[in-house]
């Protein structure tokens, strides 16, 4: 059984077209995880159940925002695999950037004023992973 209290106090619910980033435990690539019983359960599919119903047998729940802590139902849909990577190519994910320099260089501007890394992920339509990187200086170092 899903406790909706204990899940809604583990993101922070902003309007209806905002992210609501999880701020509990996540995996190795971003992604919410919130215990069920003795598992771990992705947050989004627990997110999905919770406001929009059961999900489709084999169904993968994809983040229309590409912002793997996302928790928003509204940013959420199920989809097979194929949708999955077909929604991946069709938005630049398979291997190239999505970024221009100039957008890095607004990323970096956000940063330096203290903007939360997931709004600015948001915002820009990438992982909160991505923002560390250009954050960190493991990406776009050249960019000012």
């Amino acid at each position: 059984m899903i406790n909706k209290e204990r899940f809604e106090a583990k993101f922070t619910q902003l309007s209806e077209t905002e992210c609501w980033p999880w701020q509990a435990a996540r995996n190795w690539k971003g992604y919410g995880l919130f215990r069920v019983g003795t598992r771990m359960i992705p947050a989004s599919r627990v997110s999905y159940e919770l406001y929009i119903g059961a999900i489709p047998k084999d169904a993968q729940i994809m983040h229309i925002c590409d912002v793997p802590s996302c928790v928003n139902p509204s940013h959420l849909r199920a989809g097979s695999g194929k949708d999955n990577i077909q929604d991946m190519l069709s938005k630049g994910r398979g291997g190239r950037s999505k970024l221009t320099s100039t957008e890095v260089a607004e990323i970096k501007a956000l940063l330096a004023d203290a903007y939360n890394q997931e709004e600015i992920a948001c915002r820009f339509n990438i992982s909160q992973a991505a923002v560390s990187l250009i954050n960190t200086g493991r990406v776009w170092r050249d960019i000012e």
